[in-house]
């Protein structure tokens, strides 16, 4: 086979990968106070492959977005930088300066998972110290009581570790999370 047959192949699925992933939306599963008592169990209905949503709730203290974040930014490095290069996900300038408005939900992070109760018992429940890239929720004692919402889809193919990373960057430009690796 000619490998420009293939590729032309691939471009064909890759678009229709991109329709799909237009199709579909994401299904609220919790909304929750971040706080100590939060336990692995919050997340045993999500033993699924599929990309998940978070999203923390806008406080409506500030009146534009850009004071938000700014406020945000400085709760999510901590004081001195102390969550700063943990192995944490950082802020994304490129995508934050897609937000113009102050919505009631700010999107945080979008992630893929074979796994998702698992991935997300990482982003809540690793040390600062784990070398596990995650969010480590529970360890920022500086953003508990405030109010997150987690959403996710079901997604489950043989051919994830092709299929899924299209569909998460297609909802990661769609949604512009404002942390992330990517």
């Amino acid at each position: 086979m000619n490998l420009k047959i293939i590729d032309k192949e691939i471009s064909l699925l890759y678009n229709s990968i991109t329709e799909f992933s237009n199709s579909i939306k994401f299904e609220a599963f919790d909304e929750f106070i971040l706080d100590v008592n939060i336990t692995e169990d919050k997340f045993k209905q999500l033993n699924y492959s599929g990309i998940y949503l978070l999203e923390i709730k806008n406080n409506f203290v500030h009146i534009e977005f850009s004071e938000w974040i700014n406020d945000f930014e400085s709760i999510w490095l901590g004081k001195e930088r102390c969550f700063d290069k943990c192995f944490t996900p950082n802020l994304k300038k490129k995508r934050i300066n897609f937000h113009k408005e102050l919505n009631e939900w700010i999107p945080l992070y979008i992630g893929k998972s074979k796994n998702i109760k698992s991935r997300l018992g990482e982003h809540f429940f690793k040390k600062l110290n784990q070398t596990t890239f995650s969010l480590k929720l529970l360890e920022r004692k500086n953003l508990h009581n405030n109010i997150f919402r987690l959403s996710t889809i079901k997604i489950d193919v043989v051919n994830y570790n092709i299929i899924m990373p299209i569909i998460e960057n297609e909802f990661r430009n769609k949604l512009n999370p404002i942390l992330g690796r990517q």
